[in-house]
């Protein structure tokens, strides 16, 4: 298991699925986006929730080190049947904070790659987020030395152990 670490104040994050486009793909059908998928793998959408308030929008607060990883590995399209229902959860200090299948994202894969190819070409290796499945209970915001574990049936785990670290400066602070 690959150590990620997250050194900021208030983390928020989700288990998303990340699909990898394997070829250059533009304007493409979405009967024809299988096609374009190399495959998918976990991704945990974790940002630094007042960072991304700070500046807001989510930009900065997801791409700090240690945010939004992927991984631990690609698992082929082929691996699955069109039209398959991914499990996706998320837990936190070993309690299930998500839990929903792919049925019900609000965009399906195919509409995103199709949508997303309309506007821009997707070169290979694009990684696409698809969004996280809705919380159970009341929203948790993760602290230090908590775990945190995105799960996708079929394609894999990350985990992640948060360590508490002081904020970095912003730029508009700084002394030249």
């Amino acid at each position: 298991m690959p150590d990620y670490t997250a050194m900021t104040r208030k983390y928020e994050g989700g288990a998303e699925i990340a699909v990898i486009i394997g070829r250059d793909c533009l304007n493409v059908d979405r009967g024809q986006v299988r096609r374009y998928i190399l495959g998918y793998a976990v991704h945990n959408d974790l940002c630094e929730n007042e960072i991304c308030k700070r500046y807001h929008q989510p930009m900065y607060g997801k791409s700090l080190d240690g945010m939004a990883p992927v991984g631990p590995w690609i698992v082929t399209a082929d691996e699955f049947e069109e039209g398959h229902s991914f499990l996706i959860q998320m837990s936190i200090a070993g309690q299930l904070r998500a839990e929903d299948t792919s049925d019900h994202m609000s965009f399906d894969i195919p509409y995103m790659v199709s949508q997303l190819s309309t506007h821009m070409t997707l070169k290979a290796g694009t990684v696409i987020a698809s969004g996280s499945p809705g919380e159970i209970g009341e929203r948790y915001y993760p602290v230090a030395g908590e775990n945190f574990v995105c799960e996708i049936q079929g394609i894999g785990r990350i985990e992640q152990k948060l360590v508490q670290a002081e904020p970095p400066t912003p730029y508009a602070d700084k002394v030249m």
